[in-house]
């Protein structure tokens, strides 16, 4: 995941084309296949690419739009729907059942579902519990079936996203809360960060809503600058969990190596009350100035807070 995480500073490889013309970012079909052109008519090729609401797609050599089952150079392996979206969370694929990770790698092991523990096996799989939303299978080639049997045709790209589902007013409110803390800390943290942007939520036919939350990062040249980054990000996940009740339970993501390679990845149910001096633990462990010199790019934190009996899930980026 961090080779996505780079793509994002890079735009990935750039195919070359025969000519220099005028073009704009767009999705492009060719026969059953689909393509991104960039701004300045080159393609997306041999990399993630994450489009403007936060959905991250890969393309192979030939700049060609994958689906299906994935595996990427550092061995782990994704799950990308008929319409190239990178899957996260429980999908049902061939009629077994896996769970996506918040990076969107394959999970193995046991998680708690619920009141169920279920063991995600050796292949990743649970063969077929718990159960799976039909909006969350597929065949094995990212074909979705909404009848449950997964292997249903549908084409691909960008013009095929599935139909928003409404945000509900408390998830808007509580996203709203976020972003009006946004010009306080660039304010506060005006020599170090540059921009902090904090989109509207994507809600799934799950009840689960998605914010990607991205703060540009200046050079840090010293520790002064760090606890600057440090007081951002604690700031805006403050923010998160405000008004929701010290006893309720939020979870804490830091996926395998995003933030530092070769750090291991931390996941935990902690209540709200505990959040600020879990936040403060965390940030001195991932955040040091040499850190942040060489690894700037990279999810701080995956906060996974419960609005109404909705799971918003907010991923604090640097870039």
């Amino acid at each position: 995941m961090r080779m996505k995480k780079l793509a994002v500073m890079a735009l990935a490889t750039a195919l070359s084309v025969g000519s220099v013309m005028t073009a704009s970012a767009a999705w492009l079909q060719e026969g059953s296949n689909w393509r991104y052109q960039n701004d300045n008519g080159t393609f997306q090729t041999g990399t993630w690419f994450r489009d403007a609401d936060g959905r991250w797609y890969h393309f192979d050599n030939n700049g060609i739009m994958q689906k299906g089952w994935f595996q990427d150079a550092d061995g782990k392996w994704y799950f990308l729907a008929y319409n190239g979206v990178m899957q996260v969370g429980l999908i049902k694929v061939d009629n077994q059942v896996y769970y996506m990770g918040t990076s969107g790698d394959l999970f193995i092991g046991d998680m708690k579902i619920g009141n169920t523990t279920y063991n995600f096996g050796l292949y990743g799989t649970t063969n077929g519990q718990p159960s799976v939303p039909a909006s969350a299978t597929y065949g094995g080639n990212g074909n979705q079936s909404l009848n449950g049997g997964g292997g249903g045709s549908s084409s691909g790209g960008g013009s095929t996203t599935p139909t928003p589902v409404p945000v509900p007013d408390e998830v808007g409110s509580a996203v709203d809360n976020v972003k009006g803390e946004v010009e306080n800390v660039k304010e506060a943290a005006k020599d170090v960060i540059s921009n902090i942007v904090v989109p509207e939520p994507k809600m799934d036919s799950d009840k689960k809503a998605t914010v990607p939350v991205t703060v540009t990062v200046k050079e840090v040249k010293t520790q002064e600058d760090v606890t600057t980054v440090k007081e951002a990000v604690t700031s805006l996940v403050g923010k998160t969990v405000e008004g929701v009740a010290s006893d309720e339970i939020v979870t804490v993501v830091i996926p395998d190596g995003v933030v530092i390679p070769g750090l291991p990845s931390h996941t935990k149910e902690i209540k709200v009350e505990d959040m600020d001096s879990e936040m403060s633990r965390l940030l001195d462990k991932y955040l040091t100035v040499d850190n942040l010199d060489k690894y700037k790019t990279g999810t701080v934190a995956s906060i996974i807070v419960p609005v109404e009996g909705v799971d918003v899930t907010y991923t604090i980026t640097l870039k």
